[in-house]
């Protein structure tokens, strides 16, 4: 493998790798505007309800208290009046808010079974002003001036409502004169303007709300769906220099990491012949350096049989799968008396007599079982044609050879 090609191999892998660290650091980025966005989304959606919901209940006051003015007025009940004085108060700031208090409150209450078991089990909390409620929730000053002048139309119904009531408590509700007088102080002329007054004000506010609120929301939902958009394609980039990289890394290896996992433990476990396939385009690869690795291995690993088998005093042939022999050591010359360059070549019956001819294939299919033959006891011919008493240990080489060992045995 040239230093340069492996240098720009290397290079590869490490512009990737930072890319894709780069790109995870983007994404935990992304990950915390999308939730501050979202954050914002919903803060613009919570603040947009709330001022609606706050300046329409500047508009329900008007109407709660219109009616239960006009109760008290047909009725003479005195809850009626609590309640319009609890009202005034709540609105004012001068009297703590229930903790549920919705536009349908005092709806609900005008049941007197509703009002007299919510007494003494309800739950309050800080007294403060309708309006400062809205400034807090963020409405404008623009659109507080609008409501400060719908609630003064209304605080100018509440004048002439309690009026009319004390015109009651005055004279008594059976006095008819007196209720009569008290109910068209609250259904003239005069009265429905300052009522259309107070509802066209809240009207005009509220459109003032929903205007600028709706802008916020859409803009907030905007950046929320710009950052949910980079989220996904960071992480589509991601993906994209994860593949880049797993190739890059390929091309490095030359093949992929259980591949090589799998070659490197063969050698490992003593296997330096089994070839090794490498693609090729991966010579200059990890697996092309084990393959070169496996050639030199295995080159030693002949080197040390040789040695073994040109040393050896017994007689060690090797046949190939053409049926020839293969190799004929110094030993087998000893004891059979042919030469290498006689043997080789030739076939393994030459010095197998006639009636042994049978003992081969049973060797060979033993062999091909994965079995090793061992203290096979025969007998062979020597170049004197002199049948030689022999043990047989026979088995297959890595190198896809028969190895017949023959020892001569002790008569």
């Amino acid at each position: 493998m040239t230093m340069k090609k492996w240098k720009d191999k290397h290079i590869g892998f490490n512009v990737y790798l930072y890319l894709m660290l780069g790109i995870v650091l983007l994404l935990g980025c992304s990950f915390f505007v999308v939730a501050y966005e979202q954050e914002e989304y919903e803060r613009a959606l919570d603040e947009m309800s709330t001022s609606i919901r706050l300046a329409e209940e500047l508009r329900q006051s008007s109407n709660d208290l219109t009616r239960l003015a006009r109760t008290y007025i047909s009725t003479g009940d005195i809850l009626y009046k609590k309640q319009f004085n609890m009202v005034v108060d709540i609105r004012d700031g001068k009297q703590p808010r229930p903790e549920n208090y919705s536009l349908a409150y005092w709806d609900l209450k005008a049941v007197k079974k509703n009002s007299q078991q919510d007494e003494y089990s309800e739950r309050f909390g800080e007294a403060v002003p309708l309006l400062d409620l809205l400034r807090r929730a963020g409405v404008t000053n623009e659109e507080v001036l609008v409501l400060e002048k719908s609630k003064a139309y209304s605080d100018k119904l509440v004048s002439i409502e309690k009026s009319a009531m004390a015109l009651i408590e005055r004279n008594g509700v059976q006095n008819p004169e007196a209720k009569d007088r008290a109910l068209f102080m609250v259904v003239d002329d005069e009265f429905l303007s300052l009522k259309a007054q107070v509802m066209r004000s809240v009207i005009d506010a509220e459109t003032l709300i929903t205007k600028r609120t709706r802008i916020a929301v859409e803009a907030a939902h905007q950046r929320l769906r710009i950052a949910i958009g980079s989220l996904f394609a960071f992480g589509g980039l991601l993906v994209v220099l994860m593949l880049k990289l797993r190739r890059q890394i390929k091309l490095i290896l030359g093949c992929s990491i259980p591949e090589l996992q799998n070659v490197i433990s063969k050698i490992g476990a003593g296997d330096f012949f089994s070839p090794i396939e490498v693609p090729a385009n991966a010579g200059d690869s990890v697996l092309g350096w084990v393959a070169q690795t496996q050639h030199k291995l295995a080159e030693l690993n002949f080197l040390h049989f040789k040695f073994i088998v040109d040393s050896s005093d017994d007689a060690i042939i090797s046949k190939s799968d053409k049926g020839v022999i293969a190799s004929w050591n110094h030993g087998a010359e000893k004891i059979f008396g042919y030469t290498a360059d006689e043997m080789i070549g030739r076939p393994m019956q030459t010095i197998i007599p006639e009636d042994r001819l049978h003992e081969e294939p049973e060797i060979l299919a033993r062999i091909s079982r994965g079995e090793a033959v061992d203290h096979f006891e025969t007998k062979r011919f020597s170049i004197e044609y002199v049948k030689l008493s022999s043990e047989i240990f026979a088995f297959k080489h890595s190198l896809s050879a028969i190895v017949w060992i023959f020892h001569l045995a002790v008569p």
